[in-house]
């Protein structure tokens, strides 16, 4: 449980500094990954597929399975005709996350509509459709949007 998981991740945070260790952490658990590790190795059926920074292994995954370890993302085929203006790789399987959306009411590169709205206290997961693709977003807990909703995005590198 949450409140067992935060005292000993303290008591091995006080543990590491104390005696100036290294420690090797087994988890599926993103948060703890991404809140623990310098370093990440992914194993894909006993293969290590990526070992790198953990900054890295978030930003650019080799797979969608190295992306959907390390939290939400989604997979954009920009090798299609209407990506043709925007500065993103050409690449059929590019993988992005929500946060390198950037949403505005004023028209910018693509025009989508919101399929679904999930909740998740500080932020909303948007789901929208681009074209013949899904694409997701954050929005901060005041979000009006509804489903149907049009909105104007853009894609940011990291």
């Amino acid at each position: 449980d949450a409140i067992h998981k935060k005292i000993i991740k303290q008591v091995i945070q006080d543990l590491i500094r104390l005696f100036n260790l290294t420690c090797i952490i087994v988890s599926h658990d993103a948060l703890d990954i991404l809140q623990w590790a310098e370093r990440v190795i992914v194993l894909q059926n006993g293969t290590i597929i990526q070992d790198d920074e953990i900054k890295t292994v978030y930003q650019q995954p080799v797979n969608e399975y190295a992306a959907a370890l390390l939290g939400n993302y989604f997979v954009l085929n920009t090798s299609e005709n209407y990506f043709n203006t925007v500065e993103l790789p050409r690449v059929e399987n590019l993988i992005l996350r929500p946060e390198q959306v950037k949403v505005s009411i004023e028209p910018t590169a693509f025009t989508c509509e919101v399929k679904s709205i999930d909740y998740y206290g500080s932020n909303f997961l948007v789901k929208a459709r681009l074209e013949n693709q899904t694409i997701s977003f954050l929005q901060s807990y005041d979000c009006n949007l509804k489903i149907g909703d049009n909105v104007f995005v853009s894609f940011t590198k990291f």
